[in-house]
Parts: structure tokens; sequence; C-alpha cells
């Protein structure tokens, strides 16, 4: 007969803001995520599909409010904060800390600064990454190789209220194939069978940064490469202004287009991260960000 074992289970709940946060109805040139609602009325002859986004309730302090309408920078009066898992080996926190940061000159393009940062997890207290008041990246020591960013939104509403990003141990693994295969032939450092730290951490935070783009609403971005034309994947004139893709939500992953006489950099065979303010890669971010703008009307 088996032994019998012990397992302790969490519930944990949270009471939704009593006036939901507005809707912003779904605009198709913007990739977020949505929730749908079908509206019916006594005097309609079909029934109506309301979409709108999942997205974080930014909003200024009070004291603040005249400040962002003049286009001053501002920080939220709740801003979003994700704390790093205590498993998670040493090494790695600071990149994973550093992917989520990169988020931030995004949310200054719309008006916020310190909008979202991350944090160690803190040490003798008693907070509980089971408490959902809390976001967090938590850690796998898994051979799966991926890494995943969901969210728990307000179905009324779309608001995004606690995000627990997971990457697993193994997803280095993959990240080391990616990379020695498609920057091998510019990056030395990409030839040996166990990477340095700091190459290996600058992969986790890539990573990183991409799920947290999920957490925040955005969805995969596949058509943003598109936009980048080949010979300019050579040019570290064009890379160093835009990246090899412009949105660190596609899946273009490395610069396999350049070539060794080209002298491209480490730096410059990355995705552009969500720190580089001057490429498109704000539009992900900074359209639907500013609550106070008129809310989209659809027909």
């Amino acid at each position: 007969m088996a032994t019998p074992i012990t397992i302790e289970t969490n519930t944990s709940f949270i009471i939704l803001p009593e006036q939901p946060m507005q809707r912003r109805y779904v605009d198709e040139r913007v990739g977020y995520f949505t929730d749908w609602l079908m509206e019916y009325g006594d005097n309609q002859q079909k029934t109506k599909k309301r979409e709108f986004l999942n997205r974080w309730r930014l909003e200024p302090k009070p004291e603040d409010m005249e400040k962002y309408k003049r286009g001053e920078l501002v920080e939220p009066a709740r801003p979003i904060v994700l704390y790093i898992d205590p498993a998670t080996p040493k090494q790695w926190r600071k990149y994973l800390i550093l992917g989520v940061n990169d988020w931030q000159p995004a949310f200054e393009r719309a008006g916020f600064k310190n909008a979202i940062i991350a944090k160690e997890w803190p040490e003798n207290d008693s907070m509980r990454m089971e408490d959902a008041r809390y976001s967090f990246i938590n850690y796998f020591p898994s051979p799966v190789a991926n890494a995943y960013g969901p969210n728990t939104h307000d179905p009324r509403s779309g608001e995004i209220i606690q995000t627990h990003i997971g990457w697993y141990h193994n997803v280095m693994q993959l990240l080391r194939n990616w990379y020695m295969v498609q920057a091998g032939p510019n990056d030395a450092g990409a030839r040996k069978p166990v990477f340095d730290t700091e190459l290996m951490g600058q992969l986790i935070r890539f990573v990183s940064s991409h799920e947290v783009g999920h957490t925040l609403g955005l969805r995969h971005n596949f058509g943003s490469s598109s936009m980048t034309p080949t010979d300019s994947l050579r040019s570290k004139t064009y890379l160093a202004k835009h990246g090899h893709t412009a949105s660190i939500m596609d899946y273009a992953r490395f610069n396999y287009v350049a070539q060794p006489e080209d002298n491209i950099p480490r730096e410059l065979l990355f995705p552009a991260s969500a720190s580089m303010t001057n490429g498109p890669l704000n539009g992900d971010i900074s359209l639907p960000a500013r609550l106070h703008r008129p809310t989209m009307k659809r027909s």
C-alpha cells in the first residue's frame, strides 16, 4: 500500500474594484490581448460583440493630474511591481530585474516614470508568493525549455491586477542553442560549450523583457521584423538606432544576417530591447497606456 502524503494548497482572493476601470475598445492596429462580451438590447435586431483590451490601471496621483495633462512625467498612483522568486539562482536575478526595468522608457513615452519596477523578494518578511496581491517572476527547476507571461485581469474591464511570469531552468539551453547557431559567426563568446555569466545573463534579460511584454497585455508582434530592410541588418548605424527588429514582442531572435566582416558588436546582434525609445517598439505600449485619452468608439 502506498505511503500517504500531505499536500498543502492555497487559495487567494482579491476583491475587485467597486467601480470597474473604463474599458478601451480594441483597435486591430495595436496588438493587445482582449476580452469580449455580447451586448443585448430590446431595440436590437442582432447582438453586438464588444471587445476590449487587457491593460494595467496606470493613473496619475490626484495631485499630479495637472502636470500629467501638461505632458510632464509623473509617477503612477500604483506602479507595476514584480518580485523575483527567492528560489531563483542569485547570478540571474539582476538580469531578470533589468528585463523588467527595460520597459520604463516605453511608459515614459506614455507619460509615466517609474511605472514598472522589479525587486528582490524581501527577506524575513511575511509576504508569500501565494498571495494574489503580489506579482512575481517564478523560477522552475525543470528540464522544460520555455518561459511564459500570463496575467490575471478583471473580466468586466480588462484591468490587469496581477501577474506571475514563469521561467524554466532549461530555457537557458534553448537560448544557448539559438545564440550559438545564429550569432556564433559574429560573437566568439557564442562559440563555447558553456557561455560566460554575462552572455547568458543578457539572454535571460531578453526572455524576461519579452515575457513582461505579455504580462502588460501585449501579443506577439510578428509583423515588426518585416519592416526592417535586409541590407540594414549589416549596418552598424542602422542597428544602433533601430535594432534588427522593431519590437521585443517579435520572434526575430538574433541577427544572423550580419557577417563577420561587418564587425557588428554583440549588443547589436540582440533584438531591440524595450528600452529603445526612438524605435517604433513603443507603438506597442504608448497608445493604450494614456488612460485619459478619449476611448475609441465602435459601431
